[in-house]
């Protein structure tokens, strides 16, 4: 009989070590709710069940939320409500206590089977709340001594890698956060920067067209009263008369041009000197 119980000991110790490491693997998976069903697939290989609820504690709200379900619901004392939410979890949560019961007497599922057997254990990291895991069966003594010192060790590694996970994923979603205000701040520098150079350029283009087009209207007028006694000039002159009315109204083309800039595009001035223009064409 010893070797028995020795024997029994040791397939609970494979299978608890086999338990631990894939709860430590399955958190790095990014799909919480995937995390949380094959956290409950993973206990079932060490302590087989009929169902089984995963609950964890909402920061905000301070209520306990189901999580994760295998098999039918099953709560003790779901009308009744506590601190931290309804039902028996609720309870079990409150005074951070897990509870064995291996005989039940009553009928809680849905289809009128008996639950048995019922375990509920909180968990807990650094004497903190974060959630509750229940486990229920059908067969009465399912759940003893044994199942009841394992899921005290399953707990509390399903308790540090929740934690883990939930915190890592906090973390990402302000590091992506963070990252999301530095791009809308760099658009908002760039945008600023572009709106102080579209200002500047605003005032040197004020200041060309209060400086040229007042001469240049003196130079087309007198052009053209010369073009208007073209009888008294000679022909190559009026033809020079001409290129200069045309020309300045070119000029004054180009300032009018300069007063729309909506944007900024750019050319090189000349080849391999490194020196920009602005492309009037394309910043309209």
């Amino acid at each position: 009989m010893p070797k028995k119980e020795e024997a029994l000991n040791d397939k609970h110790v494979r299978a608890v070590l086999s338990v631990l490491q894939e709860i430590s693997a399955i958190v790095q998976a990014p799909i919480e709710h995937e995390v949380f069903d094959a956290v409950l697939a993973s206990v079932r290989k060490a302590i087989p069940y009929t169902s089984a609820t995963l609950f964890l504690l909402d920061k905000e709200t301070q209520q306990l939320e189901e999580v994760s379900r295998a098999g039918e619901k099953v709560d003790l004392i779901q009308s009744v409500r506590f601190d931290l939410g309804p039902g028996f979890s609720a309870w079990v949560a409150k005074q951070k206590k897990p509870v064995l019961i291996s005989n039940l007497h009553r009928k809680t599922l849905k289809e009128g089977k008996a639950v048995r057997s019922f375990i509920s254990v909180p968990l807990m990291v650094r004497d903190q709340l974060i959630g509750v895991l229940n486990l229920s069966h059908q067969e009465p003594e399912a759940f003893g001594k044994d199942e009841f010192q394992l899921i005290h060790i399953i707990a509390a590694q399903v308790a540090f890698a929740i934690e883990r996970m939930l915190y890592e994923n906090e973390l990402r979603d302000k590091n992506e956060e963070l990252e999301e205000s530095h791009k809308r701040l760099k658009e908002a520098q760039e945008e600023l920067i572009e709106l102080k150079e579209r200002e500047a350029i605003s005032q040197v283009v004020i200041s060309l067209n209060h400086e040229i087009n007042n001469p240049l209207t003196t130079i087309v007028g007198n052009a053209q009263f010369l073009l208007m006694t073209a009888d008294k000039v000679d022909k190559g002159v009026a033809e020079r008369l001409e290129t200069i009315t045309k020309e300045a109204n070119r000029i004054s083309q180009v300032t009018h041009k300069l007063r729309n800039l909506r944007k900024l595009e750019t050319d090189d001035y000349l080849s391999g000197r490194g020196e920009k223009m602005i492309d009037l064409s394309r910043s309209m």
